[in-house]
């Protein structure tokens, strides 16, 4: 699985399945023709899912800060609490060896402008840690820091890259270490257990 954010461009993150990484060209072929046939097919880097989903989005709902539209009225919280998707996904399996495999990513930050308008319903993005299923894009769950509004004057954001980590001599995760805006450092504890939420 290959996952794109799109930083300033947009509030999305979308998975494509590179797993034909040979592209169904022979290995030992240097045809550039063949290569970008390869690229043509829709089929040979399919597209997964997104995050927020494109159902969510309307083209049409233009204004001065988004001019190529933006979320739709009926688009659900969660989704409304992404911003610009510019923080490098982590990429892991929970806590042991039947846990789900997830994307990790903070919602980056988003402008009052882009907030605010009506069909947003007063939702505030930026502040929240999310989990998403690598192979459906179902988001397993997500954490919201919060905007402490008197520290620094800034609108708090989780735009960094998070690190994932996990016990001694193992490959999975259990804890979360990602830096806001304004300059604190989150660890967050990640579980299956539906009574311990991250």
């Amino acid at each position: 699985m290959m996952f794109i954010g799109q930083g300033p461009g947009g509030t999305f993150y979308q998975a494509f399945d590179v797993s034909d990484a040979g592209l169904g060209v022979p290995t030992d072929s240097d045809s550039e023709s063949a290569v970008v046939a390869a690229f043509s097919n829709i089929n040979t880097i399919p597209f997964m899912w997104s995050f927020p989903q494109y159902s969510s989005f309307d083209h049409t709902l233009v204004t001065p800060f988004t001019e190529w539209g933006d979320l739709k009225a009926s688009a659900s919280v969660l989704e409304k609490t992404v911003g610009q998707t510019w923080s490098d996904p982590a990429v892991g399996q929970i806590e042991t060896a039947t846990g789900p495999y997830v994307m990790m990513a903070g919602s980056g930050f988003l402008g009052t402008p882009v907030q605010d308008p009506p069909h947003r319903g007063g939702v505030r993005a930026g502040t929240r840690f999310y989990l998403v299923d690598v192979g459906s894009g179902v988001v397993h769950d997500s954490y919201d820091i919060g905007d402490d509004t008197g520290k620094t004057h800034l609108k708090n954001a989780l735009h960094s890259d998070p690190t994932a980590v996990g016990p001694p001599d193992t490959r999975f995760v259990d804890q979360i270490y990602i830096g806001d805006t304004e300059g604190s450092l989150w660890r967050i504890g990640v579980a299956r257990d539906a009574n311990r939420k991250i």
